[in-house]
């Protein structure tokens, strides 16, 4: 199973690592307008055709078959409707944006005319009415460039979701692949549609930011560790079992906080004993060593050295048999990650 995490519209470089620690590649819709676009920063643009060439992100589209399923068929409806109006909303954001500049401009021009020396006392007062009456305006313009904003992204938001979904339909028309749409914006999340959506979204919140500091290498080479895609592999088959008890997202943050406590406490009562067992050995080889290869005991050295091997086997059982093994990824990309050790 591939598991991909479809993105509308551009992540930034942080998002884009979270998302591709949970998912085997981040489906980016309109990829190649990204990779050509002038305003795109160098780096960002330089980090995005390095994923690209790394098969990290990829591109996707809208399938060019039409839609048979209710549910999809609502969600392309919802693009096109958007599509539609996009631009007469983008016309009404410009036009409110303007007025608000030229009223920013007024507030200046009579700021700077108060200032001017040699007034009367009556013109002045004329002034700072104006200057007051330009000021009330302004702030009203502000007041309603701010609603106008946030109605502007939301339909924009409510769009590209919608273009999302329609896109993670089409990829999951292929029985070995599951997606899901990732949005940006507040640590990153995948949009809760319901099912394995809702699970995804609280796993992806989950797990660690990487900073800037954190190359992309570091990522690629945790997400290629065959150990590491076990782990992911599991966490998905378990988020998916999850996902058909028809669970809300806080009843999975819950679920996920009692698994990882029950693992970590688990491995860390394995780990102090496999240590303290090693160092017994190592201190008890470390004695004898000479006397066993001086009378040419090997057979005593190659015990102990099996010993140690088994200690080892032991930890590996130990992890297998954990409960709440199914959020181990979880667990190992936060301690590779962050600071906080769990």
């Amino acid at each position: 199973m591939r598991y991909i995490g479809v993105a509308p519209y551009l992540l930034d470089i942080s998002e884009f690592k979270r998302a591709a620690l949970l998912f085997d590649a981040i489906g980016q819709s309109g990829l190649d307008d990204f990779l050509v676009r002038p305003y795109l920063e160098p780096e960002r643009r330089s980090n995005l055709a390095w994923l690209v060439a790394q098969q990290i992100v990829i591109p996707v589209e809208k399938p060019a078959e039409p839609a048979t399923d209710p549910e999809v068929i609502k969600w392309e409806n919802e693009d096109a409707r958007r599509l539609a109006t996009r631009a007469a909303e983008t016309s009404r954001f410009q036009k409110i944006e303007h007025e608000v500049k030229l009223l920013e401009t007024e507030v200046k021009k009579w700021e700077a005319a108060v200032l001017e020396k040699a007034l009367s006392k009556q013109e002045t007062s004329r002034r700072l009415g104006k200057l007051d009456h330009a000021v009330t305006k302004w702030r009203a313009a502000i007041k309603k460039y701010t609603a106008a904003t946030d109605q502007y992204i939301g339909n924009f938001s409510a769009a590209n979701y919608a273009r999302g979904r329609v896109i993670a339909a089409g990829l999951n028309r292929d029985q070995n692949t599951r997606a899901a749409v990732v949005t940006p914006g507040a640590g990153t999340s995948v949009r809760a549609a319901g099912g394995k959506d809702v699970v995804l979204s609280v796993i992806l919140k989950e797990l660690p930011v990487p900073d800037d500091r954190t190359a992309w290498e570091a990522v690629a080479e945790f997400r290629e560790d065959p150990d590491a895609s076990r782990k992911r592999a599991r966490l998905h088959n378990w988020a998916k079992t999850l996902a058909k008890t028809n669970i809300t997202a806080s009843e999975v943050g819950d679920e996920i906080e009692a698994a990882m406590s029950e693992y970590t406490e688990h491995m860390r009562l394995h780990k102090i004993k496999s240590k303290r067992t090693t160092a017994e050995i190592v201190v008890v080889g470390a004695a004898t060593l000479i006397e066993d290869m001086a009378k040419f005991r090997f057979g005593e050295l190659a015990k102990r050295i099996f010993e140690m091997r088994k200690r080892k086997t032991e930890l590996l059982l130990a992890e297998a048999s954990a409960p709440g093994r199914a959020v181990a990824y979880v667990v190992e990309a936060r301690n590779r990650f962050t600071r906080r050790t769990y």
